[in-house]
Formats: C-alpha cells, sequence, structure tokens
C-alpha cells in the first residue's frame, strides 16, 4: 500500500525548517528504500519446531511494479536463504549486509510499470532474538513458549519480523493483505494475526497440526507474529460484540480474563467513542513471560502486568488505532506511533480515573522529557540520535505523549478530538508522518501549527522563564525572560494559562502569550485584586521555571515591602520549628488574632493551612516567634506565607527533610 501523501503540507512543513530559529534540527530526509515496487500480498507457509527452535518454508511475495525493475530488495536477519524464483523461474540472490538486505538480481525478464509479479523464497534457520544486551526483537524461545517480537530495541534495522520471514522489512510498505500458514507439533497450538481460517489437527501421523491466520486489513511487516505454546483460549465479551481472544498458559487465565473484564474492554469501548471505529477484525492478547508489543490483532503481552495497576494491556490496544491502523512512515518518527499510545494512557486514567490522575500521568511524561538528556532529542529523528536507525529512546513515549497533551491545552478539548480523528481518518491502513499530522489538523480547524510543529515535534529543548510580575489595583503586568541557549535551541512562542489568586480563595485564569523573544510583557484585567498568581497552574507545558519568583509565591516586584520569614532550624528534619519575623511597631497580639502558616509546594499548590501551637514577642529581640508541628509533611521545599486576621504580613522559605 502507498503512503498516503500530504505533498504541500510536507512542503511547508520544510520550509516551516528552514526558517525557525531551532537549533540542531534533525534532517529532514527519508529512508532509501533502493525498491520501486509495491508490496500487495505475502502468503507463507512455516514449519516450527519448539524443541529444535528452528524456522523452515517459504513465502510468496507479490508485487506491484511501480517502474522499470530487473532486481529487487529484501531482508532477512538469522536465517538462510535457499532458493529465490521470480514468477516460477529461478533467480540469482546476493550476500545479505549486516542489517539483512539483499537483493534478488537475475530476473527472467524486465518489469515495467504496473506488471504483477511474484517472489517465492524458500528459506530455514534458527529462532534468534537481535543481538546486544535488551534483546527484545526476534525470535525467544522460552518459558516453554516459541514467539515473535516484531521490533528490537538494539537492532540498528528496528523491525524484526526479517528474523523469521523474508519479506521487505520496512513500515512504509504496507501488505494489503497476508496469509500465514504454521505447522508445529501437537505439543501446542499457533496464534497468530487476524482470523483463523484453517485448521488440521494431527496430520503427518498425528505428530502434527496446521493452522492458517488470514490478515485482511493492510500491515506493516514488524507488526506481524506468531506464537507456539501450550495456550489456553479465553474469549471475552464486549459491547462492541467484537471477537476478543486471549491466549495464555493455564496458571495466567484467572488474572488475564480479570485484566481484560476489568480494564481493557472499557478502554477499548472508550477508545472506539474517541479515536473512530475499532479498525480490524478481531482483539487479541497472547500473554508472554517477556515484553509487549502491539502486533495487529494479536497483541504480546507480558505476565508480569496481569495483576497490577500498569496500563501497558491499554497502551498496547491503543496502538491498535496508533501504529497498527495508521502507521508512522519510518522510523525516524516512531513518536506517531509511541507518543499517542502514551498519550492514551493519560486520556485512560482521566476517563477512569478522574482529571487528577490525568494530571499526574502527564506530569510524569513531562519530567520524563525534562531528564536524562532527552529534551536534547526532537521527536522527527530520534531513533537516529544513539545509533544509526536504533529504536525507540524514551523522547518518542513521554515526550511525545507530553506535546500531545500540550496541543490539547492549547487547542481545547473540541478542536483537538476533532483534529485527531481527521488524522486517523485520512491517514487509515496507510501511513504518515509528522507533516501529514500538521497537514490534516491545520486544514481540519483552519488553525496554523507552524511554531507548534516546529519547536516541539522537530525541534530540541524547552523554555527556561524568570517570571515577574507587578499589579496596580486588579491590573496585572507580567514579564517572561527566557533563559535558555538561545542559539542552540531559540526562543519559543506559546500560549500559557496564567492564574490570579487571593489568599481568601478566589481565582482567576487569563492566556497570555510567551511569544519568540527573549523577553516578553504581557497584562490583563483582573476583577479583583489578585495576592499572587501562578504560571501555568496545571503543569501542562514542558518548561523549567528560573529565578526567586516561584509559582504561587508573591512577586518580588510588589509595591508592598513584605517582611521575611525565617524559619529555624532550616533546613530541618525537626518534629517542630520556628518562624519568627521583624516585629513592626504597631503590631500587637490579642485573644481574637487568628494567626495562620500557608504552605505551598513548587508547583504553587497549597498544601498546608497551619495555626501556630504558640506565638511569642520579645521586645528585646525585636523578633515575633511562632511555634508549629512538622507532623505529615512530605520531604521537599516549601514556600510560606504568614497571615494576620487574612493581612500578609511575611513571607519566607525553607527546606523539610525526613
Amino acid at each position: 500500500m502507498i503512503r498516503f501523501s500530504h505533498i504541500l503540507v510536507a512542503f511547508v512543513g520544510m520550509m516551516i525548517l528552514s526558517e525557525t530559529s531551532q537549533g540542531q534540527l534533525a534532517p529532514l530526509v527519508r529512508l532509501n528504500q533502493m525498491k520501486s515496487y509495491d508490496v500487495k500480498s505475502y502468503k507463507a507457509t512455516i514449519w516450527l519446531d519448539r524443541k529444535q527452535n528452528t524456522i523452515s518454508g517459504w513465502v510468496e511475495m507479490n508485487v506491484l511494479s511501480m517502474g522499470e525493475i530487473t532486481e529487487i530488495v529484501q531482508h532477512a536477519k538469522f536465517i538462510e536463504i535457499d532458493s529465490v524464483f521470480v514468477d516460477d523461474a529461478p533467480a540469482t540472490f546476493l550476500t545479505p549486509d549486516s542489517d539483512g538486505m539483499y537483493k534478488v538480481v537475475g530476473f527472467p525478464g524486465q518489469y515495467h510499470n504496473g506488471s504483477n509479479f511474484t517472489v517465492k523464497t524458500y528459506y530455514h534457520g534458527k529462532g534468534m532474538v537481535e543481538e546486544g544486551t535488551n534483546k527484545w526483537g526476534g525470535v525467544h524461545n522460552e518459558g516453554n513458549m516459541m514467539f515473535a517480537m516484531g521490533v528490537g530495541f538494539n537492532a540498528p534495522y528496528v523491525s524484526c519480523t526479517r528474523h523469521w520471514l523474508p519479506c521487505f522489512d520496512e513500515p512504509d510498505d504496507k501488505a494489503d493483505s497476508v496469509t500465514l500458514r504454521f505447522f508445529a507439533d501437537t505439543s501446542g497450538i499457533v496464534v497468530s494475526n487476524g482470523l483463523l481460517t484453517g485448521y488440521l489437527a494431527g496430520t503427518d501421523g498425528g505428530k502434527t497440526n496446521f493452522y492458517e491466520w488470514k490478515i485482511t486489513h493492510p500491515i506493516a511487516t514488524y507488526l506481524l507474529t506468531f506464537a507456539f505454546g501450550p495456550f489456553q483460549k479465553l474469549s471475552i465479551k464486549n459491547p462492541l460484540n467484537i471477537p476478543f481472544d486471549v491466549y495464555s498458559f493455564a496458571k495466567d487465565t484467572a488474572k488475564a480474563r480479570t485484566l481484560m473484564e476489568k480494564r481493557v474492554v472499557k478502554a477499548l469501548v472508550y477508545f472506539d467513542s474517541l479515536f473512530g471505529e475499532y479498525p480490524f477484525e478481531k482483539v487479541g492478547y497472547v500473554i508472554a513471560p517477556i515484553g509487549s508489543m502491539e502486533h495487529q490483532t494479536m497483541i504480546t503481552l507480558v505476565n508480569s502486568v496481569l495483576d497490577t495497576n500498569n496500563t501497558t494491556a491499554v497502551h498496547e490496544l491503543a496502538h491498535q488505532w496508533w501504529g497498527d491502523k495508521t502507521t508512522c512512515f519510518d522510523f525516524n518518527e516512531p513518536w506517531l506511533n509511541e507518543g499517542f499510545a502514551t498519550y492514551s494512557e493519560a486520556l485512560f486514567q482521566e476517563r477512569f480515573s478522574g482529571e487528577k490522575a490525568y494530571w499526574q500521568t502527564q506530569h510524569s511524561n513531562i519530567a520524563s522529557a525534562l531528564t536524562k538528556g532527552q529534551d536534547t532529542i526532537s521527536l522527527f529523528g530520534a531513533p537516529y540520535y544513539t545509533h544509526p536507525r536504533n529504536n525507540y529512546p524514551p523522547v518518542i513515549y513521554n515526550k511525545g505523549a507530553a506535546v500531545l497533551g500540550m496541543l490539547r491545552y492549547t487547542l481545547g478539548d473540541a478542536n483537538f478530538f476533532t483534529g485527531l480523528r481527521a488524522y486517523g481518518k485520512y491517514t487509515a491502513y496507510s501511513n504518515a508522518t509528522t507533516e501529514d499530522f500538521q497537514g490534516i489538523v491545520e486544514d481540519t480547524l483552519m488553525r496554523d501549527l507552524r511554531y507548534f510543529v516546529a519547536e516541539w515535534m522537530f525541534g530540541i529543548g524547552h523554555p527556561a522563564i524568570t517570571v515577574t510580575w507587578s499589579k496596580h489595583d486588579s491590573t496585572v503586568r507580567l514579564q517572561m525572560l527566557q533563559t535558555q541557549d538561545s542559539v542552540r535551541i531559540g526562543f519559543f512562542r506559546q500560549p500559557i494559562i496564567v492564574e490570579a489568586r487571593t489568599f481568601g480563595g478566589k481565582s482567576e485564569r487569563h492566556e497570555v502569550l510567551l511569544d519568540t523573544l527573549r523577553i516578553s510583557e504581557a497584562s490583563f484585567q483582573n476583577s479583583f485584586i489578585p495576592d499572587s498568581i501562578v504560571f501555568d497552574p496545571d503543569g501542562a507545558i514542558i518548561k523549567k521555571l528560573n529565578g526567586a519568583v516561584k509559582l504561587g509565591a508573591i512577586s518580588s516586584f510588589e509595591p508592598e515591602k513584605i517582611p521575611e520569614l525565617r524559619f529555624v532550624p532550616n533546613p530541618s528534619n525537626a518534629t517542630h520549628m520556628i518562624a519568627q519575623h521583624a516585629m513592626p511597631s504597631a503590631m500587637s497580639i490579642s485573644s481574637d488574632t487568628q494567626t495562620r502558616l500557608l504552605l505551598y509546594d513548587t508547583q504553587g499548590n497549597e498544601v498546608r493551612k497551619i495555626t501556630p501551637e504558640s506565638e511569642k514577642m520579645d521586645s528585646g529581640t525585636q523578633l515575633v516567634q511562632y511555634f508549629f508541628s512538622t507532623e505529615g509533611l512530605e520531604s521537599g521545599t516549601y514556600f510560606a506565607l504568614l497571615m494576620l486576621n487574612d493581612k500578609l504580613i511575611a513571607k519566607g522559605q525553607f527546606v523539610f527533610t525526613k
């Protein structure tokens, strides 16, 4: 299947990149596929020997010529090619390179544009996983189970279906249909993608069973799989009445059923309503001793997550829309798969555990995007930064999800989900690029996303901001200074929410624009005189805040002189602390005086209201001292406001460690 193409958008996207101030952008290049044909179908017959860990068989690849062809490219890794025939005539093949790519040459004739022909390859070999320390992709044989994982974390070629099936093993060319026939001994059953359309028990004198699995929707080769083991089959009822089969060992069936019925069915119905109709002929899971992978209609799920609160099963289900139905054009941008599936976990949490759970998930994604050097990598081209064509640094999961959450925050719910559904609709059963995503959402919503896409999808880094503010009655003025490396990263343009608050509990939100300048200024008219502001109160934006002005604290630009509130000891791990400040000459404490200490965390959230256990005015030292308990405080930095009858009289900060 030829990829979806948004030619105008791709052209505009490349122009955007040349104009942006962002530094060290990943090059806008595509893999040299070295081919001029479109795969229409695969039909394979494969013998599996779990005890000997061997694979053998043949595969027919039916293709459509896209030009004048006298040779083709295929991939096979750790398996030996015995012979190749083109339209039943013998052909010559060259020795595979280190990635398993090889050419079939010596065609019986020349094929012109629009010609159909079939390449039949006979092969045999051992079931092998990828090389390196993190052996994920390839064919595993352990725990009484032989199974294939479609991608590798160390393999420079990423897609590992070439470990068991000669094919064109790149994601941009989806086969319209695939038929996989397996022969295996009677010690287990073989499961695979699509629907089981043929089964014969006890062939070869009762020693062998035969299975035929047929995939009728377009599929990328890395999404093909098989699993051979002594499985029990579970059929899961669901409101959509979609065939839903789970294969597991007997010891895992109870846990698997509970997970599927209590969590995955909910996700299935929710995603069907949110993203569009479930795109395939069945939902399938096979429970494995290691690894989880979104193989189309036959998800591999590691058994260690069955009885936990882990959302891996939900993540892999979301891939059926984002990764399987719509597949990244190449491994320059697998964030279109992984970022979308990771963000779907946050959406699932929001729907079934509430808004707080959503923000906890997104804050975790943002924190991951800011740590371990991941923010020095752009979403586009991420796998190429650590090793040529190496798979999946965490940036494409966590930063990808964080950026999608930011886009939703920027566009609003109605626009975001309308654009998301349009992207899924117009790239259905095909391939997509970041420019495709941008163009479809822009065309659907009539919104300009150039800055957002250039900065957050093709760019690197994040804004580091020093915020200062002042007020004149209810008018608030802000100054936002961007301090990140402007040469390497550039300046960001991003709408950001600011929340004005009073200590009595009033709040009001306004949107300001962080512009592509070192210093951006903004002002807004509030409906009341605020005591403090919170910059990005939901913590929705990937950023770092600098300087003494912290979220939720009074600005140092406040007209009033606020005395310093000191804490003893500081830092402290004591059960009690003392807060003290200089005693104003007009201050007095009487029986009707109400004193409160308000504590805020570094995100600007009020975490405690403390009434001091005792107060003391020392005329000798000219200090007012307040004694309070630290019981219940978590380790961290706290910003404190001291209120006397709802009037702010001092402010300060301290560090508490348990």
